[in-house]
């Protein structure tokens, strides 16, 4: 192969001689000389003879409009330069008796390169793939300035657009450049002028006044979602925005439940490695690999199921309750396992929910919606009235056939049985009391609820199967925590609990107390 002295673009002579043929280029900025003493630099020529072991000097000559890079020398057909030098001259002692490359390379002065690169926030974290790549957006005018598209150099005080794109399994962080580099946002109103690191918006614009470097950092990133069948829809499992219903979180990761009954199948999937689905890699309750998965729950108790992709990891929580069974009808036959109580208690909570209705709606509980802390007082408070009347045992038997015999999303079923197992607890509490005040009992489930004992929904529509869990103590707001209720309440039609659903009558059936169920 020749040895070759090149400016950028020109005209090139070309001289074959032994050992060696030198190739000469000449450009507009400037000359590339070359001599084979070290006496002076170098002169214009179109072919020059070397001899392996002989000296070499090279020399830059720039024209005025332009400025010196460096020297660049490489073997044969290499693409990488074995030596690089930030000289005009370069003086060499030629050891090798392969052929090579000698390249001047210059440009206009006042015109400046952009360097731009990624990297990962962290360093160390797992994984050799690319996160991102910066995309050098098309020359266009906005307003009074004009932007230059990509381009090799830019002129000085130029304005070029860039925007940051995360490869799936990372996000944009941030820009990293150094403190001088003067950058801007675009806004709607026109350009926001600000530094560029540390700047969090992924479209920026540059302004250029010397070769500028700038980074655009990101990090592994994926989102855990779960649904009720394959074809989905999908919920994220992080927890929940509040604002739209007037309410915030109390902290940024408050614990937060996919409901599930016992035999349901939930689904699981990080959508944005779909393409590329075995970098996920499933724990917990979850196993194997794949963008995709579900598992099956087969047995009550708190789970949790993890899926990990370079490096970062994801978590949702689980809560599954058993099978909901119980039949009103059976609960109340006489002899029955609930005798003699049986119809009583049925008949009790059919007459009180009413009652417990009105209170938790006219009570400021803080949450008004219908799955929030509203709902969490009146299954709580309706349980300890059965509770306090029958037993804790008998109050969860009866409302669970009432849960049996509705239809409901299984979320909402969860959170009702959570909820109705702390009133029938709190209601059996104050058995061994005759004729209780019913407030004390209503404070007593006040106070589970600001204690977060008791369970509510993260929307606030009546129908959400995809709803998550949370405690009512997790959320901040008006009325929460919720104010004691005063002694003997205005509006309290019951203001002692001394008259449990009558059963005196030894012949009572159940179709004489509820006629058409």
């Amino acid at each position: 192969m020749p040895l070759r002295a090149i400016l950028d673009t020109g005209c090139t002579s070309v001289c074959s001689i032994h050992g060696v043929v030198v190739f000469v280029e000449q450009t507009q900025g400037g000359r590339a000389l070359a001599s084979n003493s070290y006496s002076y630099g170098g002169h214009f020529v179109h072919s020059l003879r070397l001899g392996t072991g002989n000296p070499i000097s090279f020399t830059a000559s720039v024209s005025p409009e332009s400025e010196f890079v460096c020297w660049q020398f490489y073997r044969g057909d290499e693409s990488q330069p074995f030596l690089t030098a930030d000289k005009t001259r370069v003086d060499l002692h030629w050891t090798q008796a392969a052929n090579a490359v000698a390249r001047v390379v210059t440009r206009p002065k006042d015109e400046y390169k952009l360097h731009l690169e990624t990297k990962v926030a962290h360093p160390g974290t797992p994984g050799d793939d690319c996160p991102g790549y910066v995309v050098v957006e098309d020359a266009r005018t906005i307003g009074t300035i004009s932007y230059h598209g990509p381009k090799r150099y830019y002129p000085k005080d130029g304005w070029v657009r860039i925007r940051a794109v995360a490869n799936p399994g990372y996000r944009f962080v941030k820009w990293d450049a150094g403190e001088e580099v003067e950058g801007a946002v675009l806004t709607f109103w026109g350009p926001i002028h600000w530094p560029v690191k540390d700047l969090e918006v992924e479209e920026i614009a540059v302004r250029l006044d010397k070769d500028t470097t700038i980074r655009a950092v990101f990090e592994p990133h994926i989102t855990l979602q779960f649904g009720l069948s394959e074809g989905g829809p999908y919920k994220d499992v992080d927890p929940p925005d509040m604002r739209p219903i007037e309410h915030m979180l109390v902290s940024d990761n408050p614990d937060v439940y996919i409901a599930a009954i016992e035999a349901d199948t939930i689904w699981f999937q990080v959508p944005e490695l779909k393409d590329c689905g075995d970098l996920v890699t499933w724990g917990g309750a979850a196993s194997g690999s794949g963008w995709r998965t579900s598992v099956q729950f087969t047995t009550e108790g708190d789970y949790e199921v993890t899926a990990t992709a370079n490096g970062k990891t994801r978590r949702a929580k689980l809560k599954v309750i058993d099978e909901i069974n119980g039949d009103l009808q059976k609960i109340a036959q006489p002899f029955g396992p609930y005798h003699p109580y049986g119809l009583a208690a049925c008949a009790t909570a059919k007459d009180y929910m009413p009652y417990v209705i009105s209170f938790s709606q006219q009570w400021p509980m803080g949450g008004g919606w219908e799955q929030g802390r509203t709902n969490a007082c009146t299954h709580s408070f309706w349980n300890a009235i059965i509770g306090y009347f029958y037993g804790e045992e008998t109050a969860i038997a009866v409302t669970e056939a009432y849960e049996n015999e509705e239809e409901h999303d299984h979320n909402n079923t969860v959170m009702d049985m959570l909820n109705n197992a702390v009133g029938a607890s709190v209601g059996a509490s104050f058995s061994h009391e005759e004729n209780v005040d019913s407030y004390r009992l209503r404070n007593a489930i006040i106070h589970k609820l600001n204690e977060g004992e008791l369970w509510m929904l993260s929307e606030h529509e009546t129908y959400t199967p995809l709803g998550l869990l949370l405690r009512t103590n997790e959320i901040t707001g008006d009325d929460i925590p919720s104010p004691d209720e005063p002694p003997y309440w205005a509006n309290d039609i019951y203001p002692n609990l001394d008259q449990p659903w009558p059963i005196s009558n030894p012949g009572m059936k159940w179709e004489d107390y509820f006629p058409g169920d």
